[in-house]
């Protein structure tokens, strides 16, 4: 398994587990509908970085009409 593999599988252990620990230490003091748009903005400016990150190193991104719609 290469690196970046690894790297990218406890970066995702490390994001679930403080997810999961805000989403316990929050859950009852915010509306539910305003914590799920900030989850989705901070899904949305993580996944830019990473693509623009990949995207600078060289990797290509691939957008498929099938790979949109899925």
């Amino acid at each position: 398994m290469p690196p970046s593999a690894i790297l990218f599988a406890m970066l995702s252990g490390v994001s679930a587990a403080t997810w999961t620990i805000c989403l316990k230490l929050g859950a009852t003091k915010i509306n539910a509908a305003l914590g799920a748009m900030v989850i989705a903005a901070v899904a949305l400016v993580v996944n830019s970085v990473a693509m623009v990150t990949w995207r600078a190193h060289g990797h290509a991104m691939v957008l498929t009409p099938d790979a949109f719609w899925l």
